[in-house]
């Protein structure tokens, strides 16, 4: 998620009443259990780092490649001086009757399409907060959940997902 960058504590007192009615409304709304991940790790900038030196070799004229430089010692220091932190707000949102008696398949594209509709129901509702959000498709949220579940540990992309037949040939 992508939010304003100006910190609620930077806004007028009518701002914050207006941000935190909101997003009471959007709580209110709420008709199944939600979960609300907030995490915080850490952010090494030396790929960024190493980029930018590399772009700045090749540039166009030495005025720029200064600027490159100066950006480039910036950042180094910035990386050296502080502790860097990427943060992250994970909503799960799910249908709360996929208990439903049926078929399974029926009753899956059933949930499935309760859970979107809240998503976008919890989409344009964050909006009036001025958070951006996007939903995540089953191969993402897998990558997103086992992150959470295990942080900092390898978790290499194109795992299968539990429900899926695993063959012995590789995806295109």
């Amino acid at each position: 998620m992508k939010t304003n960058p100006l910190s609620a504590h930077l806004r007028t007192a009518g701002e914050q009443a207006a941000l935190v009615g909101a997003f009471g409304r959007w709580l209110n709304s709420l008709e199944a259990p939600v979960q609300i991940l907030v995490r915080a790790r850490p952010v090494d900038l030396g790929n960024l780092i190493d980029t930018v030196e590399r772009r700045a070799e090749s540039s166009p004229h030495p005025a720029l490649a200064d600027a490159a430089s100066q950006h480039v010692a910036f950042l180094e220091e910035l990386n050296s001086s502080r502790e860097l932190l990427a943060r992250q707000v994970l909503i799960v949102l799910r249908d709360n009757h996929a208990a439903r008696r049926g078929r399974r398949s029926v009753r899956r594209e059933a949930s499935a399409a309760v859970a979107l509709r809240r998503a976008a129901e919890t989409e344009r509702s964050l909006a009036a907060l001025g958070v951006t959000t996007r939903v995540l498709d089953a191969s993402a949220a897998h990558q997103v959940l086992t992150e959470c579940l295990d942080p900092g540990g390898w978790h290499p992309a194109g795992q299968a997902l539990p429900d899926a037949f695993i063959t012995g040939e590789e995806a295109a």
